[in-house]
């Protein structure tokens, strides 16, 4: 780390696509390979610097998750440009609140995304360049779907170790949402801890309940399911769909919130379900109870490990500590 540049960070997708084309990059519910990926990721980044998108370019990215999503996230990095990914499930209100203060130039979004500039126009009055990623409405501008694919690789922006990379919002959960500024080194410390700490290796299958982290598995050469859920609100969620996912494509990850963890535990002990193919669980983003991790432990294997990291989007992990030694110090006064 002492040079002042470091490789973009889309490096190790690129690297990993390379050595393994056809390997796939999603399974569920839309197949894509490591090479339709990068053919997605060159498309958009060409396209995106046609319509005007560049280096330090703060790019709001309102997608479900999918291909796209990955695929217009990846490629805004590629580039330089500065994606500000925020959870709609806050509220129109309390996300456009906080995205007034982005003075984003750019949006990137599903068509009904694109209403909010009607319905919140000062907050994104900074936005010069709207791109929706099917039709559009009334409006003259750019789809993704129109953007041309190109013989070659889109040109890696070469980055600085304390250069703005991205903006992650906070949940909310604790108050009013922040927007967490992300430098090239700390993308990069995530990717690493991921690989060094935590022992992930491209074999592994990551059943993904959270877009952001499923960002860091790819990099790594993780095949990644999306759960058949609804993200924006996960207490929605039907516990046996997501379960079926797991058991359908032996997934071996999965991070989740202690909420689903829970619905996903009283579904599975109430239809005496074991999930035999999960090695790593990790729990993250609110509080989780000693009788959550307890009960969840009766459907994985005794090799199994439950994580309970600690951190906030500011640096996540800070701290790490297994099912098993918490649950030591927890006893079973504890609820």
């Amino acid at each position: 780390m002492e040079n002042d540049l470091v490789s973009n960070i889309t490096r190790f997708l690129y690297e990993f696509a390379e050595a393994h084309p056809e390997k796939y990059v999603f399974l569920h519910p839309d197949p894509c390979t490591y090479k339709e990926l990068i053919l997605e990721v060159d498309r958009f980044g060409e396209g995106f610097r046609k319509s005007g998108i560049g280096q330090g370019t703060r790019t709001v990215v309102l997608i479900k998750p999918s291909v796209d999503l990955f695929a217009v996230t990846f490629a805004l990095l590629r580039i330089g440009a500065i994606p500000v990914m925020i959870d709609p499930g806050m509220g129109r209100k309390r996300m456009t609140n906080s995205l007034a203060g982005v003075e984003a130039e750019a949006f990137v979004g599903i068509p009904t995304a694109h209403l909010l500039k009607y319905l919140y126009p000062k907050a994104f009055s900074s936005v010069k360049v709207w791109i929706s990623t099917n039709f559009r409405w009334f409006w003259r501008g750019y789809t993704l779907r129109r953007m041309e694919y190109v013989t070659y690789h889109t040109e890696p922006f070469q980055v600085g170790w304390e250069d703005e990379a991205a903006i992650f919002y906070t949940s909310g959960s604790t108050g009013q949402p922040k927007g967490v500024i992300y430098n090239s080194r700390m993308l990069e410390a995530q990717i690493h801890i991921l690989k060094n700490s935590f022992g992930y290796q491209p074999e592994e299958i990551d059943l993904c309940t959270f877009p952001l982290v499923a960002l860091l598995m790819i990099n790594q050469g993780i095949s990644v399911v999306l759960a058949d859920m609804d993200m924006v609100h996960p207490a929605r969620l039907n516990p046996g769909k997501v379960i079926d996912n797991i058991r359908e494509h032996s997934c071996t990850h999965m991070f989740c919130s202690p909420m689903v963890l829970k619905r996903l535990t009283a579904y599975g002990i109430s239809h005496n379900i074991t999930l035999d193919s999960l090695k790593k669980i990790m729990v993250a983003g609110a509080p989780v109870t000693p009788s959550v991790l307890r009960n969840f432990r009766r459907l994985i294997t005794s090799q199994a490990e439950i994580h309970t990291p600690y951190g906030a989007t500011e640096a996540l992990p800070v701290s790490d500590i297994c099912d098993k030694e918490l649950l030591g110090y927890a006893h079973v006064t504890y609820v």
